[in-house]
């Protein structure tokens, strides 16, 4: 029973996951955009707002993300070196 249970459920997760690329790669191939969520901070509190954008725009938005990390990431490499 519980085997059959798991099967059923990673089955559904498979097609869900297999639908939801396809569609981002459907997407992308009409439109030359990728699909992208952004949160944004209203009154009522965090909400998502879909939109499309284009792929330099996409790698801005990684970078821009990616730059706290990437800064704190530095900070340790040069403690622990100091360390060392």
């Amino acid at each position: 029973m519980i085997r059959r249970l798991a099967f059923f459920i990673g089955l559904l997760l498979g097609l869900a996951s297999t639908i939801l690329v396809s569609a981002a790669i459907l997407v992308y191939v009409l439109t030359g955009k990728l699909a992208a969520v952004e949160v944004r901070e209203t009154v009522t509190g965090h909400r998502p707002v879909f939109k499309l954008v284009s792929a330099d725009d996409f790698l801005e938005m990684v970078k821009k993300w990616a730059a706290p990390a990437r800064q704190t990431l530095a900070g340790l490499e040069r403690e622990a070196s100091d360390a060392g």
